[in-house]
């Protein structure tokens, strides 16, 4: 990173289709800018899920607005606007928008995460 801060207008931004139906997003830091998070703005219509999947480090959401329901292995937790979701590095886990459209922010730690 050439200087010590990253300013993005997300305002200015595009929302980019993603491989998942009905997910877009606006990488708002990503690893080629900062090594220790990235952190993505995330949109998902009412019906769009994410797969349950592993990633190598922590992420965390924080829903801004929508209820999604977020899909563990052996139980699902509904979160509503305001609400917050840890997952540990390894964690199995998913999500579906069941009251949509949802908007959360994304954060992954470190910011080289991959999937399984």
């Amino acid at each position: 990173m050439g200087q010590d801060y990253v300013i993005k207008r997300s305002s200015a931004m595009d929302f980019q289709e993603t491989r998942r139906t009905g997910v877009r997003e606006k990488k708002l830091v990503t690893s080629d800018e900062c090594p220790y998070q990235n952190l993505i703005l995330i949109d998902m219509e009412k019906g769009a899920e994410v797969e349950l999947h592993k990633i190598h480090c922590s992420e965390s959401i924080f829903l801004l607005h929508g209820e999604l329901e977020i899909i563990f292995a052996d139980e699902n937790v509904k979160l509503k606007s305001g609400d917050c979701c840890y997952f540990k590095p390894e964690s199995l886990h998913g999500m579906r928008c069941i009251n949509g459209p949802a908007r959360f922010l994304a954060v992954f730690s470190p910011s080289k995460a991959t999937t399984e």
